[in-house]
């Protein structure tokens, strides 16, 4: 693999061209990120950092590369933008994200699949204290919806999520990993009389206040999944040691 750095606006992102996988047909190898990264990269920085900090924009972008991979048969390439998965009422939060982006695809010639998990990694480092991700560009892309079921549900049990995340390979701990990212993240159609709350007090922070703010019952707002899974006699030794030691999340 070659490995690429877009470094603009205090962004770096590590992007890889080729593929471990061999279902992804790359017709070319490059040692560097062609331009069109970099504008993309200005483009986002525009949408996820303002004078007021870490935007909506950015946190949906998180999320929508997250319900982009997780079900279906094509994994993070299927696409949610191509799929026609952003009418659906569990994506309503995304849609105008996913829509943003469906646009910037066609105005720069790249794949769906990978702007949206372009866009992710990026949101992610915009984010205070946010971790360089690097991503694979080059994804075959699907046209085909996948089943709406196998997205998870933020009111869904433990038994349930440990169920689900275990028929894509996810470990206990890769699962109680995952939903650090709320860390970041703000509601809007859980619960419609809360709508904004911040899943911790500092969302734009990425650290784990999540963690540590869930198990005190100080947070804003708890999703019942996220709380199910603080619980589980299987998850929640592995919930509290994050609480207290953010290496070991990251």
């Amino acid at each position: 693999m070659y490995f690429g750095t877009v470094l603009l606006s205090n962004i770096a992102l590590a992007v890889t061209y080729g593929s471990a996988f061999p279902d992804f047909k790359i017709s070319s190898r490059q040692n560097s990120c062609p331009s069109v990264w970099a504008n993309i990269s200005f483009e986002l920085t525009g949408q996820f950092a303002t004078g007021l900090g870490y935007t909506d924009s950015a946190r949906a972008a998180i999320r929508a590369a997250f319900h982009d991979c997780f079900s279906g048969p094509g994994g993070c390439g299927r696409s949610l933008i191509l799929a026609g998965e952003l009418d659906w009422d569990i994506n309503s939060s995304i849609r105008d994200i996913g829509n943003t982006l469906s646009s910037m695809a066609m105005k720069y010639s790249v794949g769906a699949a990978d702007i949206i998990q372009f866009a992710a990694a990026h949101a992610i480092k915009t984010c205070t204290n946010g971790p360089t991700v690097q991503i694979l560009i080059g994804r075959r892309e699907w046209s085909t919806p996948a089943p709406q079921s196998e997205i998870p549900g933020a009111s869904d049990s433990s038994d349930t999520l440990l169920s689900l995340f275990a028929q894509k390979g996810f470990t206990d701990v890769d699962l109680t990993a995952l939903i650090g990212a709320h860390t970041c993240a703000r509601q809007f159609t859980t619960d419609l009389a809360t709508a904004d709350a911040s899943l911790d007090r500092t969302p734009g922070t990425w650290d784990v206040a999540f963690y540590q703010q869930t198990l005190g019952g100080t947070v804003p707002f708890s999703f019942q999944s996220d709380v199910s899974i603080m619980h589980s006699t299987q998850t929640a030794p592995i919930f509290q040691l994050f609480a207290g030691n953010v290496a070991a999340w990251e």
